[in-house]
């Protein structure tokens, strides 16, 4: 449609030309004020668009905070409050989107107005130049012909501009230059035989001045159980996404049985690990759905005994529809220790080469926690098990433990022997005993 009426703005031009090119002149020298206004307002208009897409980002932001965190708005009965932050939000955008509009509304108006003085100015021109009058009348014609195409096209600059924050954070959002994109190798991988190794890695998150990980290396043995333990901010979930590849490492590499994990397919890599954590992220579907998720040809009876093996079972046949129970956005109709648990299953099933297990039991009793574990040391027979671990019980399972503190390892070896010995692990671990004992 634009371009369109751009053709027709040049042709009807070129026809004012031919027709009279004095009066053309006055046209073109009364137009550019009109240009000039049409310019301030898409100063403004651009202005407000940036105000109103920060309008909406913050209701967006304010809807999204008031769903995640319903429970403890309920619990320190803040509700009043919230409603009230959520309707300074909400009439701020009514009253940007208003003005905004209020601008393109008088827009037409506004350029109705301006070309008023020229037209009355090209018959003044007309008359002093003693012009004919069928000249005149057609020159009029076009002229006028002119200023809807005209008025379309400045509406369209003006909306343009009023957009053109929004369109910016688009492009913004879709650029791929200034984001770290992981980009698959072209390697198969079968499976671990040997080991992964962590070679003098060290990784940074974008707008953090402190290493998250840094100059780290290890081993982890094909077929052992691993635990890794420190303070919160250690680094431990770093290595844990290095691990699955979640990020890549500024510098250093990670190695599996001596392939950079880069050079390796995405996909294949990670078809071998299996991953549940304390946070148990489930997604809108049955129960089964979400055992299933990482198998696709899994059985019913293979989903079963996974559950099983998480101990979940019990509790699953306890639901209204059993393991075609619905478990909501979230899995937010479930407790958290039936979140952990069904997590835990689906990591099971999926029979990995490695198993990362991020604090994945700390939502569930010592009872069912010790099945758990026994279950974990069956399949660990064949799989390289990592382990997120605070809990004592848990960590002396361990063949091979990681200590680390301030993104750096300080301390690794068996866990008998670490705790045996003074050190990092011994007082970690005498710093929970007293804490439990003065609670």
């Amino acid at each position: 449609v634009m371009i369109g009426n751009l053709c027709t703005v040049v042709v009807f031009s070129a026809g004012l030309l031919l027709l009279s090119g004095q009066l053309t002149l006055v046209v073109a020298a009364l137009v550019v004020p009109v240009l000039l206004a049409m310019r301030v307002l898409a100063s403004y208009a651009h202005v407000w668009g940036e105000r109103l897409v920060s309008s909406y980002s913050d209701l967006a932001e304010r809807i999204l905070e008031l769903l995640v965190s319903m429970r403890t708005i309920r619990i320190f009965n803040r509700e009043a409050m919230e409603a009230e932050r959520f309707d300074v939000a909400a009439s701020r955008v009514k009253r940007v989107y208003r003005r905004t509009e209020m601008l393109h509304s008088v827009l037409p108006v506004l350029v109705e107005f301006l070309y008023v003085p020229v037209f009355i100015a090209v018959l003044g021109m007309a008359w002093q130049l003693q012009i004919g009058v069928p000249t005149v009348l057609v020159f009029m014609l076009l002229l006028y012909r002119m200023q809807n195409p005209l008025k379309i096209l400045n509406s369209a600059r003006v909306r343009l501009a009023s957009y053109a924050a929004g369109i910016c954070d688009l492009q913004a959002l879709l650029e791929r230059s200034d984001k770290p994109y992981l980009v698959s190798g072209p390697l198969s991988f079968d499976g671990l035989r040997e080991s992964v190794e962590f070679d003098r890695v060290t990784f940074n998150y974008a707008g953090s001045d402190t290493a998250a990980v840094r100059e780290v290396s290890l081993v982890l043995r094909a077929g052992t159980v691993n635990a890794i333990v420190g303070d919160s901010g250690a680094g431990k979930s770093t290595l844990i996404h290095l691990l699955c590849r979640l990020q890549d490492p500024q510098s250093g590499v990670v190695r599996a049985d001596g392939i950079d994990l880069r050079d390796l397919n995405l996909a294949a890599w990670r078809a071998r690990i299996a991953f549940a954590g304390q946070d148990a992220e489930l997604v809108s579907g049955s129960v089964r759905f979400n055992i299933a998720y990482g198998v696709e040809s899994a059985t019913d009876e293979a989903v079963e005994e996974a559950a099983r093996a998480a101990q979940a079972h019990d509790f699953i046949l306890g639901l209204q529809d059993g393991y075609d129970s619905e478990v909501g956005p979230r899995g937010l109709r479930l407790s958290g220790g039936q979140r952990q648990r069904i997590a835990l299953a689906r990591a099971i099933l999926r029979r990995p080469d490695i198993l990362v297990l991020d604090e994945a039991t700390n939502a569930v009793d010592g009872l069912t926690e010790m099945a758990i574990q026994g279950a974990v040391e069956q399949l660990a027979q064949g799989t390289t098990v990592v382990l997120v671990a605070h809990r004592l019980n848990t960590l002396k399972r361990a063949q091979h433990v990681i200590v680390m503190r301030a993104g750096r390892i300080v301390q690794e070896g068996g866990p008998h022997e670490l705790l045996d010995m003074p050190g990092p692990l011994s007082e970690l671990y005498a710093a929970h005993h007293r804490l439990e004992e003065g609670v």
